[in-house]
């Protein structure tokens, strides 16, 4: 248990990684499909990489199946920005 929060170096810089709660955006075929809240990751502070346990890669696959399964939509509006 107390390793459960160590994520060792960045694989990309080197750079000390934190455990933190993110927001993860999931992705199917270029597609947003769902966006999950306080996601636990180890998080680059140099950087910003992040990486994710087994674990919980895991579980989000498992909420994402579910969420097939008894879908929660939303409406959301998409723009692109444009410099005055």
């Amino acid at each position: 248990m107390a390793n459960e929060n160590k994520y060792g170096n960045c694989i990309v810089c080197g750079g000390h990684v934190s455990p933190k709660l993110v927001q993860k955006v999931c992705n199917r075929r270029g597609r947003v499909v769902a966006i999950l809240q306080d996601v636990p990751a180890g998080v680059c502070d140099q950087c910003g990489e992040r990486s994710y346990k087994v674990t919980v890669l895991k579980h989000v696959e498992s909420m994402l199946a579910e969420l097939r399964r008894s879908p929660k939509r939303i409406s959301l509006l998409v723009g692109k920005y444009a410099a005055a």
